[in-house]
């Protein structure tokens, strides 16, 4: 059933892109206008049909999960090769007897789950005292996270009670204690770190040290450690209340400038966010602390877990608009002749927001127009085509941009324009970003082929390109270059057997690296997050 789920939303994002180049759909508007345009759309194919003899009568599409239904819509667009675009079933079977759909679409959970690590001291660990089970609010907040609609989540924890931020520094890199040592075991099993990790430390060490800002050092060079092994984002919890505190005003004094000081790295620092803890020592929360005042009960482990599933939900949910730009590439061309179309932009939106997207015409998180054998030329001499421009797009975006990607020039390579000419590409950078709707753009390197390597030509001019590009982004402070992230193979998995185009592996590659880099340009610097 996923991986029927997940082939119909492919062929959904296929369909769109094709309707696109038909002219059948304009992107966004208002109603009005694209009822207009779409008329304007159909009358000229249909006086091009009546001209050329044809006598055929081209229609709007109709909404259908029919596959003979969709490839009636399709019927009037073929490839290169005479061959008409054509729905991929589930079923359908390739060379070696698999499905495409088994072998290349189905879900990975892997691929789309969202990871979180939370390590620290007792808090971590679930303790409540010396008789009772420990209850780490890890598993509280997987439950929780649940409710947000994060179902593939994977959630793992180290606490060690009685630690101080200074010996956890200490050890940081052992593989059986250390948060390193965690993160690394983390990339061993599922072969990335955690996206988030949630760290608390520091209450034990206000009874060590004669200065609290000893502590701050220790969650810093924890944080810093964290970032460094790629994870995205540190959650800093407050230092936790306790009777002990209450009884002694000194340290309760440090425990808040810790907090505070806290806060201001956290304002300073947009990949960490510092965590109020959500409720106080107080006697009317009495019941969520241990009966020696000392630790939270049961109870408090699992308000503090309900009470971080809102603020990790904020941190993974992307919330942003991405447009994607280009050729074939964009387009998701794949095995050369068949008309299959795997664009990378729903992997991406998957990459994201944890969900292969439930496909609609407009309004994606990430929408795409890939326009095949288009050169950057004539993507420039189409600025403002009422269809396929990417002035007009931006105009009709019913939302701020706030990545726009751009992949383009490998159907220049074949043309007798030089590097230089195809390093317009910049002007489509300066385009989007000369509008007021678009926030960053992305420009993603010419991609390696067999095609390139087969022609020295057409690779020293496709080095050329990518270095004037990339020469020009360094000091463009809206605009990230994408070195292109996997290397040509022949034969390899994420190559199209025409050595030119990806895989349908390679357009999930592709979305699923883009991630990282989209999530970066969209976040905006986060202070107190309050609990």
């Amino acid at each position: 059933m996923g991986q029927l789920k997940q082939a119909n939303n492919t062929i959904a994002w296929a369909l769109a892109i094709v309707l696109f180049v038909l002219g059948w759909v304009v992107p966004f508007g208002n109603a009005a206008e694209l009822s207009t345009i779409r008329r304007r759309a159909i009358n000229e194919q249909q006086a091009e049909a009546e001209a050329q003899g044809i006598g055929a009568t081209v229609v709007a599409p109709q909404a259908s999960n029919d596959y003979d239904e969709l490839e009636r819509l399709l019927s009037g667009l073929q490839t290169q090769d005479g061959v008409p675009y054509r729905m991929v079933r589930p079923d359908d079977n390739i060379a070696d007897g698999e499905s495409r759909t088994s072998r290349s679409l189905k879900e990975d959970s892997n691929d789309s789950a969202f990871y979180v690590l939370c390590y620290g001291d007792q808090i971590t660990a679930g303790r409540i005292d010396d008789a009772s089970e420990e209850v780490p609010y890890a598993r509280r907040l997987k439950q929780s996270l649940k409710a947000y609609g994060l179902e593939n989540i994977k959630i793992t924890y180290k606490g060690f009670v009685g630690w101080t931020a200074a010996v956890m520094e200490t050890y940081t890199s052992s593989p059986n204690w250390g948060l390193i040592g965690s993160i690394r075991k983390h990339i061993d099993d599922y072969d990335r770190p955690p996206h988030i990790v949630v760290l608390n430390a520091g209450y034990n060490d206000m009874w060590h040290v004669d200065n609290p800002g000893e502590i701050l050092v220790h969650l810093k060079a924890m944080t810093q450690d964290a970032l460094d092994m790629g994870v995205e984002k540190v959650l800093l919890l407050d230092l936790q209340p306790s009777v002990l505190r209450v009884r002694n005003k000194q340290k309760d004094t440090w425990a808040r400038l810790v907090n505070r000081l806290k806060s201001q790295y956290a304002q300073e620092n947009s990949n960490v966010v510092s965590v109020v803890f959500p409720f106080a020592y107080e006697t009317k929360n009495r019941a969520l602390f241990s009966d020696d005042l000392l630790n939270l009960s049961a109870e408090g482990h699992k308000k503090l877990g309900d009470a971080l599933a809102p603020i990790i939900h904020t941190n993974l949910a992307f919330g942003g608009h991405v447009f994607c730009y280009g050729d074939s590439l964009t387009a998701g061309v794949s095995e050369p002749g068949n008309g299959q179309l795997t664009p990378y932009a729903p992997y991406l939106e998957e990459a994201l927001t944890g969900t292969y997207p439930t496909f609609k015409m407009v309004g994606n998180v990430v929408d795409n127009m890939g326009l095949p054998g288009w050169t950057t030329k004539k993507m420039l001499e189409s600025l403002d085509d009422q269809r396929f421009g990417l002035n007009r797009w931006i105009e009709l975006s019913p939302q701020d941009i706030d990545v726009l990607i751009i992949m383009t020039g490998t159907n220049d390579l074949s043309t007798t324009s030089t590097a230089e000419e195809i390093a317009d590409i910049i002007t489509l950078h300066e385009v989007a970003l000369g509008s007021p709707k678009v926030r960053y753009t992305l420009a993603i390197d010419i991609p390696p082929s067999g095609d390139r390597l087969a022609s020295p030509a057409k690779n020293e001019k496709a080095r050329s390109v990518n270095k004037l590009v990339s020469d020009w982004v360094r000091l463009q402070p809206r605009v990230q270059r994408l070195f292109f992230p996997f290397v040509y193979e022949a034969n390899g998995a994420n190559w199209a057997s025409d050595n030119l185009h990806f895989s349908v592996a390679g357009y999930k590659t592709l979305g699923q690296e883009l991630a990282p880099i989209v999530r970066d340009l969209y976040k905006q610097k986060k202070g107190e997050i309050k609990a």
